[in-house]
């Protein structure tokens, strides 16, 4: 199961932590600050991605590039995982989850027998003599 994880980076914002600076800012007549943020890493079954959708990075420099069209970040959904802000836009996400598929083992091939007792028996007694 741990083979099927697609690690990738996520921006991650303490809400309370920019709640508390904002009250201070406000009370200090400073109202235009960055939230503070932290790339960090995010591991999920590449089987349960649902959706990826535009998004910019909380910064102004993002929501310029935003606002003319310009993502540099992305929202993706996982079905049991949750969903996460992604310092990738949408193309570099699928490109880095298809290369992560495309290197994935292949299952192995199962092969069945299918036949009656005499037919199966016939079959095992002509591997037993390509053995001798």
């Amino acid at each position: 199961m741990l083979d099927s994880l697609f690690k990738f980076p996520i921006v991650t914002v303490d809400g309370l932590n920019e709640e508390k600076k904002a009250i201070q800012a406000e009370k200090m007549n400073l109202y235009e600050q960055e939230v503070d943020m932290v790339i960090g890493e995010a591991e999920c079954p590449y089987y349960d991605f649902l959706s990826i959708s535009d998004r910019w990075l909380p910064t102004k420099e993002s929501f310029q590039n935003a606002l003319e069209g310009n993502f540099d970040a992305c929202y993706v959904l996982f079905n049991s995982s949750g969903s996460f802000i992604v310092p990738w836009n949408k193309e570099i996400f699928k490109t880095e989850l298809k290369k992560f598929m495309d290197a994935l083992p292949k299952e192995p091939e199962i092969k069945v027998l299918i036949g009656d007792q005499e037919q199966i028996m016939k079959f095992f007694k002509k591997e037993d003599k390509k053995d001798e």
